[in-house]
């Protein structure tokens, strides 16, 4: 705020001699009221208590009093607005107490302007508050974009074998490069006890690894129903020690280990059964649409990566609608389905709390020759432990000697 340096002595003298006149601010030609100076002449106007406003003398100019208005009406709650250089007057408030006389061509705030300044304080403080919340979600934003893989991809820090659970499996870890540190691939291999029978190549789920599921499937589906069973490990997880777990590793050691099986293990392709649960889903239809398989069985599937995080984390839809960019692995199973024409089997349970039981219904829908088998009274990390879904995969699996027998 800019004052008039010079100011004519009967404002001078009119100032001096009434005590219970209100604080005067006096501007001169061209002095425009900013809201940092209002600020300051309220705090200024608290060393006043019986003040209710301020008396605001400045030559008459238009557009002098409408940016006057717009700024002061924030601090004030019955701002007077003074106009003539040479006739004024001064305004003076208290507490039980009203004293006014008002030039010729003097300006007032209406009524409603002046109690309209009453809620200016909250909607500043809301103001205040929604622009920390901005900053506040911004940051989140970032934080989660660098730690995204440590939140979706949690392998165990215990190292399970294989062959602890019995069965024999064959071991096979594989080099990912020559490098001395180079990523290593893994897997575990129970051969079927049918001659040229179906093989499991089973992808697991999250916080899983070969040594426990894998190795626990492999040893019932040989036993119960002669089948084998190909456990492949993900990098970072279990056997496949160093790694880094993400879309892209993944795929591609799949793939590198299913090349493997076919070409040093001796599997057939038409032995091959793709099998995914939660996670591992996506690897299996991945594998479907690169040419491996001849069946292909999900077990609690999602559509996406992108669907997921949406209903697990509704906070950060609006982001994600916005910049879906930001989420580095898509595991999109909803844009690679339609392309799979392969005999597939959906289950999903009913009482799913991790990926929406929806979401198993509208995948199925779109494989072009899918069977869905919905679970009641199953979760999300319990599907495996009915003793009737896994007899569904092995009559699933076994259908293909049978031409193509559905369930």
């Amino acid at each position: 705020m800019r004052c008039a340096s010079v100011l004519p002595r009967q404002i001078r003298a009119a100032a001096t001699a009434s005590a219970q006149a209100a604080p005067l601010v006096f501007l001169g030609h061209g002095c425009l009221l900013t809201a940092g100076s209002a600020r300051r002449l309220h705090r200024a106007q608290s060393f006043v208590p019986h003040v209710r406003r301020l008396a605001i003398v400045w030559p008459c100019q238009s557009h002098h009093i409408g940016t006057i208005s717009a700024e002061r009406v924030f601090w004030s709650r019955g701002l007077q607005q003074c106009g003539h250089q040479a006739r004024f007057s001064l305004t003076a408030a208290r507490a039980g107490h009203r004293r006014e006389t008002h030039p010729p061509g003097h300006m007032r705030v209406s009524r409603r302007h002046a109690a309209s300044a009453g809620i200016m304080p909250v909607l500043d403080t809301l103001q205040s508050v929604g622009i920390f919340a901005a900053k506040a979600y911004g940051v989140l934003l970032v934080a989660i974009f660098f730690l995204q893989r440590k939140l979706i991809f949690m392998p165990s820090g215990t190292l399970a074998d294989p062959k602890a659970q019995g069965g024999d499996p064959v071991v096979i870890t594989l080099p990912a490069g020559p490098e001395p540190r180079a990523e290593r691939r893994a897997a575990a291999f129970f051969p079927p006890r049918l001659p040229k029978g179906p093989v499991l190549v089973f992808f697991h789920g999250n916080a899983d690894q070969v040594g426990w599921g894998p190795a626990f499937l492999g040893i019932y589906f040989k036993d119960r129903y002669g089948l084998g069973l190909y456990g492949v490990e993900y990098p970072g997880y279990g056997l496949a020690q160093p790694g880094s777990p993400n879309e892209a590793n993944i795929y591609a050691a799949s793939e590198a280990l299913l090349h493997y099986l076919q070409d040093v293990l001796g599997v057939e392709p038409e032995q091959i059964v793709l099998v995914g649960q939660s996670i591992g889903c996506a690897v299996a239809v991945e594998m479907a649409r690169r040419g491996f398989g001849s069946r292909l069985v999900l077990l609690s599937p999602f559509t996406s990566l992108l669907d997921m995080s949406k209903a697990l984390y509704p906070f950060l839809s609006p982001a994600l609608r916005l910049l879906p960019f930001m989420l580095l692995d898509k595991f999109d199973n909803n844009a690679k389905v339609k392309s799979i024409g392969m005999p597939s089997l959906v289950v999903h349970g009913k009482e799913d709390e991790v990926v929406p039981f929806s979401m198993g219904q509208a995948l199925s829908k779109q494989l072009p020759n899918a069977q869905f088998l919905p679970v009641p009274g199953v979760g999300h990390n319990d599907i495996l432990d009915r003793e009737d879904v896994l007899q569904e995969m092995a009559k699933f699996c076994l259908s293909s000697e049978s031409g193509g027998k559905k369930v």
